[in-house]
């Protein structure tokens, strides 16, 4: 069952938000809509529970892959 379409994972899915170094979730690219930009500054700083050393590479390469275009 679809309950929240713009959450987290989405937002991380289309590249509004990147995890950090440090486990942090941070704004990525740009967001078009204010419903969006307050989505994402609404999670923004918050700590990604699936952040780990085993994940840190991944969420880096897709920082990088979001903000390194």
């Amino acid at each position: 069952m679809l309950v929240c379409n713009l959450g987290c994972d989405a937002l991380f899915e289309w590249g509004y938000v990147v995890v950090d170094g440090g486990g942090k979730v941070r704004p990525g690219r740009s967001a078009e809509t204010q419903k969006v930009k307050a989505a994402v500054a609404a999670v923004s700083g918050k700590s990604c529970l699936a952040f780990s050393t085993a994940t840190s590479d991944n969420f880096a390469q897709h920082a990088w892959l979001v903000l390194d275009p």
